[in-house]
């Protein structure tokens, strides 16, 4: 046995002896303060209707899933499934509805292996007038949110690890959506959207503003129906970029490293530009005055709507080019080793 194996197995050695001892400790501990690892959690249902006035609206959890539903009587409650030990707290600052969870308990209480089979079922549901609010924002860890289109808001922020959010509410200025491994689903008008996620997947659908900025590091993107008028960029790092029927009347940048772009009927645009290493683009029916067309190795395939100006590289692959028409603007398409093939329809 050599040295460098001899040392790995000593440390996994010890990095065991760890657990168990932390194991044995938080089991001590429980079983002291009259708890056990496997002691049942009590789940509790309370409705609270609040009278207060306010604009803005704060929901802070850990792993509560959020709703946003229409006042059927016009008045505004909160209905909470909770757990007994660990409740929300409801209260109106000034002209914010604020609805926090606070986790004042010991660490031993926190511990049982019954506590994470009910934190998917723990949920805060806001009933609210259909009304425009100025403010929302929501953080939570591994819970879902979703708003639906009878709000709007002149601003937005949300935040998630792990959960999945769906939001639909019209809003006047800001929107930033932040998550780490949840899926998003936007549709809605927004002047200026900020969407962000690391491995979950983004579908924006029939959206309509200014600017809209959406990353993925590995998730998928996905638009649809989208018109925007200032700036639209869309950035992923290995995940594809698909876009259909997208409008716009300045720029449209989309870029990857190694994922695949798919565009269909992406028009209107002033400055249209694509740029990836190996994954490859695809234009179906699109069209702008300028096109920049770049990759590494992935091959490059377009359908335009009018004629152009073609300024074309490829070190080793083939190219394939319509005659060209400097009345029609240009476009600009360069591969080392893939292949270009572009046409009018």
């Amino acid at each position: 046995m050599n040295q460098a194996l001899k040392i790995a197995l000593i440390c996994a050695a010890v990095f065991v002896g760890i657990g168990l001892i932390l194991l044995i400790a938080a089991v001590s501990t429980a079983a002291f303060h009259g708890e056990g690892l496997f002691q049942s959690v009590d789940l509790n249902d309370r409705t609270e209707i609040v009278s207060e006035n306010f604009t803005n609206l704060e929901i802070h959890v850990a792993a509560s899933d959020i709703r946003l539903v229409s006042a059927v009587d016009g008045k505004v409650s909160v209905t909470l499934h909770e757990m007994k030990d660990n409740p929300h707290q409801i209260e109106v600052r000034g002209d914010t509805l604020v609805i926090n969870q606070t986790d004042t308990r010991a660490w031993w209480q926190k511990i049982g292996f019954f506590r994470f089979g009910v934190l998917s079922e723990l949920s805060v549901t806001v009933a609210l007038p259909e009304a425009e609010y100025q403010s929302l924002q929501v953080s939570t860890a591994s819970g879902d949110l979703a708003v639906p289109d009878a709000f709007t808001f002149a601003e937005a922020e949300l935040d998630t690890a792990s959960g999945d959010l769906l939001y639909s509410a019209e809003t006047q200025k800001k929107l930033k959506i932040t998550t780490a491994s949840g899926d998003v689903k936007l549709a809605c008008d927004v002047q200026d959207a900020t969407v962000q996620a690391t491995s979950g997947d983004l579908e924006i659908t029939g959206v309509s503003g200014q600017k809209l900025f959406a990353k993925s590091v590995s998730g998928e993107v996905e638009l649809k129906s989208c018109r925007i008028t200032d700036s639209l960029e869309v950035k992923t790092t290995s995940g594809e970029i698909e876009l259909q029927e997208i409008a716009g009347s300045s720029d449209c940048i989309v870029s990857t490293t190694s994922g695949e772009i798919t565009l269909e009927e992406a028009t209107d645009f002033q400055t249209l530009s694509l740029k990836s290493v190996s994954g490859d683009q695809v234009l179906m029916r699109c069209d702008a005055r300028e096109l920049e067309l770049h990759s590494t190795s992935g091959n490059i395939s377009a359908t335009l709507l009018s004629s152009k100006t073609f300024i074309t590289s490829s070190v080793s692959g083939s190219i394939s080019t319509p005659t060209p028409d400097p009345a029609g603007g240009s476009c600009r398409a360069s591969t080392v080793s893939g292949n270009i093939r572009i046409q009018i329809v």
